[in-house]
C-alpha cells in the first residue's frame, strides 16, 4: 500500500511540475492564453489522476508535448524537462493504475519500474541536452544515411524482438 500511494504522488509531482515548467515559460513571456490553456490541462491531468478512467492520461500527456512543442519557441531547454517530467508522470501513473486491483504489491517490482524509469529519464535527458548544446551541419544524403541506418537497426531490433 505504500508503494502505490509513493507512485501516486510521484505521477502527480510529475503533472505538476512538467505543466509548472511549461506555464512559467508562457507567464514570463506573456503569453497568458497559452499560460491559461497549460493550466487548465494541468488541473485537469492531476484531477484524473484520482478518477478511475485512464485513457486520459495518454491525452494529456500528448496535449504536454504538444504544448512542449510550442514552447520551444522561447526555451527549448524548459520544453525537454517539462516532456521529460511528462514522461514521469505518464508512465508512473499507467504503472500505478495497472497495481491498483493488488493490495500487496512487492517493494521490489516498484523499485525494479522506478529504476528502469531512471534510467530512461537520465539519458533521455543527456542526449536531449547534447543534442540542444551542440550544432552540427550535415548534409541532405548524409542525414538519409543515418536515417535508413536507424530504420534498418530498428528494424533488426523488432524482429529480434518478436522471434
Amino acid at each position: 500500500m505504500k508503494a502505490q500511494r509513493t507512485l501516486w504522488w510521484i505521477a502527480r509531482a510529475g503533472w505538476v511540475l512538467s505543466y509548472g515548467i511549461i506555464l512559467s515559460v508562457w507567464g514570463v513571456h506573456g503569453e497568458w492564453l497559452w499560460a491559461a490553456l497549460a493550466a487548465i490541462f494541468g488541473l485537469l491531468s492531476i484531477a484524473n489522476s484520482y478518477g478511475r478512467r485512464a485513457w486520459p492520461v495518454s491525452v494529456y500527456f500528448l496535449v504536454l508535448l504538444a504544448l512542449g512543442g510550442v514552447a520551444t519557441l522561447w526555451s527549448s531547454g524548459a520544453a525537454l524537462w517539462s516532456v521529460l517530467c511528462g514522461l514521469i508522470a505518464w508512465d508512473v501513473e499507467l504503472f500505478a493504475r495497472r497495481l491498483a486491483p493488488y493490495t500487496d504489491v512487492p517493494e521490489a517490482l516498484v523499485r525494479a519500474h522506478l529504476m528502469r524509469l531512471g534510467a530512461i529519464v537520465l539519458l533521455s535527458g543527456a542526449l536531449g541536452t547534447a543534442a540542444l548544446r551542440f550544432t552540427v551541419s550535415l548534409g541532405f544524403w548524409w542525414v538519409l544515411l543515418i536515417a535508413l541506418g536507424f530504420l534498418l537497426a530498428f528494424s533488426l531490433l523488432l524482429r529480434q524482438g518478436l522471434s
